[in-house]
């Protein structure tokens, strides 16, 4: 099994969505109430983040201070009418104070929805946990984005590696209905180049383009430089063709109009099982 090393600890993202209506206050009972939905009885503490500069990373400890619940993003926005608030944490394993940094130590992701209904802030959706990420305790990027006129996601991105080797990828969650459902996991930069100069890299950005009025946004994967093929060689990522990603029946689904096409998604996608 590939193992990975993952980046730094990434820095605590708060993301507001602009609207005609300003959403209600959500104020710091809503939010002590929505951590209590999503990780149980939990007080706030502190933990030691030792892999690389020690720091104190401030949190949400269970009872037995076994596990630290990081917010990693919180967000306002308004969908269907309605005004809501996502919340979303990242679970760590802690022992004597320390979080776990090991390789396959991985980040919990919780995620929670509230909407403002009948005068107060009511959790309707949440993923308890969500997924897990990352390697070495590791926490990704999280952020809201706006996916189609009227439809919101959760967007989380992992920079991981292995043996100097790199990989990027990134997941959107959709957060419509009572639990968030996965909309896309799409690799978006790597490389094979941390003990060989004979190796593939290549590094590309996931866009969502904004149409006035579409019910779904289409993305695009736009990428350059070099891949492994199935025969194990290395080619060119072909240029100016940018993958159009189209939300069908729930997912992301890229355009494939050629086996060619077909081929270098299917490698892209898994770069290093070649």
């Amino acid at each position: 099994m590939m193992r990975f090393l993952a980046a730094p600890l990434l820095a605590l993202i708060v993301v507001a969505t602009a609207d005609a209506q300003a959403p209600p206050a959500f104020t710091e009972r809503d939010r002590a109430a929505a951590i209590t939905a999503l990780a149980g009885a939990v007080t706030a503490g502190t933990a030691r983040d030792e892999i690389s500069t020690p720091r104190t990373v401030k949190g949400f400890l269970t009872p037995d201070k076994s596990t630290i619940y990081v917010e990693l993003l919180a967000a306002a926005f308004r969908q269907a009418g309605v005004s809501r608030h996502l919340i979303v944490l990242g679970g760590h394993r802690v022992e004597n104070g320390v979080i776990d940094y090991r390789l396959p130590a991985q980040t919990e992701i919780f995620l929670g929805v509230s909407e403002f209904r009948n005068g107060r802030w009511q959790m309707t959706s949440k993923g308890a946990p969500l997924t897990s990420t990352g390697f070495n305790g590791r926490d990704p990027v999280a952020a809201l984005r706006k996916i189609g006129s009227d439809r919101h996601a959760l967007e989380l991105q992992s920079n991981l590696w292995n043996q100097g080797n790199s990989l990027s990828l990134v997941d959107l969650y959709d957060l419509r209905g009572t639990q968030p459902a996965e909309l896309l996991r799409v690799v978006t930069d790597a490389d094979d180049c941390g003990f060989s100069d004979s190796c593939f890299a290549f590094a590309g950005a996931l866009r969502i383009d904004p149409k006035p009025g579409a019910l779904a946004y289409e993305a695009t994967l736009e990428l350059s430089g070099t891949y492994r093929n199935d025969t194990g060689g290395f080619a060119g990522i072909p240029g100016n063709a940018p993958f159009v990603l189209r939300l069908v029946n729930g997912t992301y689904t890229p355009l494939l109009t050629t086996p060619a096409r077909r081929a270098l998604w299917s490698a892209l996608q898994s770069p290093w099982e070649r």
